[in-house]
């Protein structure tokens, strides 16, 4: 299905005129978004690109997804990278670890999976706002980051998984951290839960909707 992108700008839009206590819940994503879950559980409004946006100490961007996803960007521009890995016979060639969550409904803290793994190509893809190439499409379980080149607005919609799909249900997503760097453990996506921490990301998702 695809998105009407004048209509879920009219639905951003209406949000910031509703009383604060009535807006959509806001969290903060460990790849450097602040997320806005709406239409049940298939559908998530991702606001990038603004310094203010609570990080991570050190950035480990580079995931898969267990579902397969489509991602239109509704304001601004945005790069996405797709990663293809292999493990190297010479293990000093493997720079990345591969890290995982312990449990499916975990929050955003992450174990070591022991695995290790090196990029060996990337295919990088402009998607901007308006123009004939404002979307991409991604697998399950294909590496990739989305790199947002100033403020932007982007909308992820499930898609549904297919068959052969169905046996990895319970499998979790993998994170690529580079070897030797510090996974921050302290980050929690829901640590921003509080009246004042939202109204906080809903200054930051206001300055994004105005740049």
């Amino acid at each position: 299905m695809m998105i009407d992108t004048s209509s879920k700008l009219g639905e951003i839009e209406s949000y910031f005129y509703l009383p604060f206590s009535e807006r959509p819940r806001l969290w903060v994503h460990p790849n450097g978004f602040i997320q806005m879950q709406v239409a049940g559980n298939d559908q998530r409004i991702h606001f990038w690109g603004h310094p203010d946006i609570p990080r991570q100490k050190a950035f480990t961007t580079i995931h898969d997804h267990r579902k397969a996803f489509r991602s239109v960007c509704l304001k601004g521009r945005m790069m996405n990278i797709v990663y293809n890995t292999e493990v190297a016979l010479d293990d000093a060639r493997n720079d990345y670890e591969v890290w995982t969550s312990p449990g499916v409904c975990k929050d955003s803290d992450l174990e070591d999976t022991g695995h290790r793994c090196r990029i060996n190509s990337n295919w990088p893809t402009l998607i901007e706002a308006g123009s004939l190439k404002q979307c991409y499409v991604m697998q399950p379980w294909v590496f990739h980051e989305s790199v947002p080149l100033g403020p932007a607005i982007t909308v992820m919609t499930k898609m549904p998984a297919r068959d052969h799909q169905m046996a990895s249900r319970w499998m979790t997503p993998r994170v690529l951290v580079g070897r030797g760097k510090p996974y921050d453990h302290e980050f929690m996506r829901r640590k921003w839960d509080g009246l004042g921490e939202q109204h906080m990301l809903w200054c930051i998702v206001a300055a994004i909707w105005q740049a």
